[in-house]
């Protein structure tokens, strides 16, 4: 089994990897500053807001939340096929 996943991962181009890489690094930051953002913004309006509105913020702060340790594992993971590509 380990042995189809190097074989996938060596099949890969090194400058993919490092695309995914890049492409993993804002989307990181992004889940950052939206659940942030989201945060923030819920919990300053949370009087005037319905309660639809309250619970459209909870998703989006969990969703959020949720996203920025699926972004980091999936870069690290990235780096790591990346590293072994390049220095096998």
């Amino acid at each position: 089994m380990l042995d189809l996943v190097f074989q996938l991962i060596e099949a890969v181009p090194w400058w993919a990897w490092l695309l995914a890489v890049l492409a993993a690094v804002p989307a990181f930051l992004m889940a950052w500053v939206s659940a942030l953002a989201i945060g923030s913004a819920a919990g300053a309006n949370h009087a005037v807001l319905t309660p639809r509105q309250r619970r459209l913020g909870s998703y989006g702060y969990w969703a959020s939340l949720l996203a920025i340790p699926a972004t980091a594992a999936f870069g690290l993971a990235c780096l790591a096929a990346l590293l072994w590509v390049v220095f096998r």
